[in-house]
């Protein structure tokens, strides 16, 4: 698998992982897509918390809660996750 193969892997595992917990928590019947905004489909400070602990919890994955209020929607958070066993500047 080349590196550009890996990377785009990678990105397509967080964009699940993101999109599940924002559906989780959002609720069902919430449309969940890469452009889907945490805040404008219902989302506030308290689930922002609960988002970042599952995402860390259940996938490994840590986001910084200030993404949130720069750029809320899943794409946005899913590129802005690391590993928890990598530095925050090896986002993988």
């Amino acid at each position: 698998m080349s590196r550009e193969e890996t990377i785009g892997h990678l990105l397509d595992d967080r964009l699940h992982a993101v999109s599940v917990v924002f559906g989780r928590i959002l609720g069902e019947g919430v449309t969940i897509d890469p452009e889907s905004d945490f805040f404008l489909l219902g989302g506030h400070s308290l689930l922002v918390i609960e988002a970042i602990a599952e995402l860390r919890d259940r996938y490994g994955l840590q986001v910084p809660a200030r993404q949130f209020l720069q750029d809320a929607r899943v794409s946005a958070v899913a590129e802005a996750c690391t590993r928890l066993d990598h530095t925050a500047g090896d986002r993988r």
